[in-house]
């Protein structure tokens, strides 16, 4: 999904999306810049698959 700009800071003040720290400088026609800092969040994923049943 996009959202424009006028989406993004509609969404922003409902809470649905959260941007910190935002700059409205960052905010494009349909996106939101992002800047790498010092430490970058990594998600491993928890599901295990189930093992099959056998008879």
């Amino acid at each position: 999904m996009i959202l424009s700009d006028i989406r993004i800071q509609e969404e922003m003040e409902k809470g649905t999306i959260v941007i910190k720290p935002y700059d409205r400088e960052c905010l494009g026609s349909n996106s939101y810049d992002i800047h790498l800092g010092k430490w970058l969040a990594t998600y491993r994923n928890t599901y295990s698959t189930p093992k099959s049943i056998t008879k």
